[in-house]
């Protein structure tokens, strides 16, 4: 399922950056000495940059580095763009646990997006023989 995002989210980007560059996204524009920037916006790895001519300039970042947390759930992808801006986006991407039992104990394994992986197990406190047997008024 994992690889299924991926590669949707790959074709998704491929495409908006094809678009782009046809109709000439990112490329260089004269901006005058006087012109000052008055805002930037970000959507992912995308930059708006708007000066005060009414001038527009959009960039596309030209790193993403992905870092983990140290909790294994926590990722930052920091994109920069060719100006040197920044635009870092966190998200939190829960591991996926599976369950395995056996006689008296379950073992939770857990997968994480970093590829780290843990194994938790626990012990049956009691079982049925266990239980003291009650009798049933007839």
């Amino acid at each position: 399922m994992l690889k299924l995002l991926i590669v949707l989210l790959t074709f998704i980007i491929t495409t908006v950056l094809t678009a782009c560059a046809e109709l000439g996204v990112g490329s260089n524009v004269a901006v005058t000495q006087s012109a000052s920037v008055t805002l930037r916006t970000y959507a992912a790895n995308i930059e708006v940059v708007s000066y005060s001519n009414g001038t527009t300039i959009t960039n596309i970042a030209t790193s993403a580095p992905v870092i983990w947390a140290d909790d294994h759930i926590t990722k930052t992808i920091t994109y920069t763009f060719a100006d040197g801006t920044t635009n870092p986006v966190v998200s939190v991407v829960p591991g996926v646990s599976s369950v395995f039992y056996s006689v008296n104990s379950e073992t939770v394994f857990t997968k994480y997006g970093d590829g780290t992986t843990s194994s938790t197990t626990n012990t049956a406190k009691t079982s049925l023989k266990n239980l003291p047997s009650v009798k049933i008024p007839q």
